[in-house]
């Protein structure tokens, strides 16, 4: 029978735990502590370098799409 659980044990009896020991845990519990309180930190500064990289991007995608209208959308032949 396929549903018998003894089918599917170790035989060596070797047992591996899976996913993150205890000290990974902790670990990736300070690293994202850390990154919490560093943002909440410095959220002021964050948010203005935020700003003004969106306007800039925003700035490049409008010229993007002047290029596009007046050059590149002309050659195209459908």
């Amino acid at each position: 029978m396929l549903n018998n659980p003894l089918l599917y044990t170790d035989p060596t009896g070797k047992y591996e735990e899976e996913g993150l020991t205890p000290n990974q845990q902790r670990g990736l519990g300070g690293l994202l502590g850390s990154l919490g309180y560093t943002i909440k930190e410095n959220w002021g500064d964050i948010k203005d370098w935020l700003g003004r990289n969106a306007r800039s991007t925003g700035k490049w995608f409008e010229k993007q799409g002047e290029v596009w209208e007046n050059g590149f959308q002309s050659n195209i032949i459908l």
